[in-house]
């Protein structure tokens, strides 16, 4: 579980977007020692995450993100709030790989976050969880207790995640293991790449703020050629 010093300040919603339809975008950046190489890549595509969104207007108002980093321990980086709030943060890389810590912090914040808004009366599409990383998570303690919150939202369809190989160290296999019964498709990309990774998960929730809000769940934005499937 996340350590005792672990908090996710979220804002809340203005007034005037109560009523309107929201989406929630999760990203779970692993900034463990390994990625040092290219921190710089994944930095430049936090900010082009934000970016992206907030050229929408619709979808600046109505995509709620939060960001989640994650080496020794988890930090939220950038809690729940509007796309338009949305302030990229400048990572550093250090220490191991919290992956399955990662995975219950971003849970419990989206289980809290739509507790809010059930009791504002704000309906909200299915949640997307993007987590992606390089290599193999270094806190097997908490694989079981990961695996069986994922397993409780994807009984209840609470959750659309989407696993992503950095590079050839990252152990497809073993982050297979986290997606619905142990099998689809793990996203793949070299680390160079990663900034236009995290260009097409931001254009995908752009597209579904400015979607029709009678949808019950819409489907990501088409993947970038840098962006493989295996």
């Amino acid at each position: 579980m996340p350590s005792e010093r672990y908090a996710s300040p979220s804002s809340s919603l203005p007034p005037e977007a109560i009523n309107e339809k929201h989406g929630l975008a999760v990203l779970a950046c692993d900034r463990s020692g390994s990625v040092s190489p290219y921190i710089n890549e994944i930095n430049q595509g936090l900010h082009d995450f934000g970016d992206v969104m907030k050229a929408k207007h619709k979808a600046a108002s109505v995509i709620d993100v939060e960001l989640l980093s994650f080496a020794d321990d988890v930090t939220c980086e950038v809690g729940f709030r509007p796309a338009a709030e949305y302030v990229a943060p400048t990572l550093c890389a250090s220490g191991c790989t919290a992956f399955n810590q990662a995975i219950i912090a971003a849970l419990k914040d989206l289980r809290k976050r739509k507790d809010y808004y059930h009791q504002i009366g704000t309906p909200f599409w299915r949640p997307f969880l993007l987590i992606y990383s390089d290599g193999l998570p270094t806190d097997s303690e908490y694989e079981a207790e990961a695996k069986q919150m994922l397993q409780e939202a994807y009984d209840h369809k609470g959750v659309t995640l989407y696993v992503m190989a950095v590079g050839n160290d990252a152990d497809v296999e073993h982050l297979r293991s986290y997606l619905p019964g142990g099998k689809g498709k793990v996203l793949k990309c070299s680390p160079t790449d990663i900034s236009e990774a995290l260009i097409w998960y931001s254009s995908s929730m752009a597209d579904l703020g400015e979607s029709d809000p009678s949808l019950e769940h819409m489907k990501t934005a088409p993947l970038p050629a840098c962006v493989t499937t295996c």
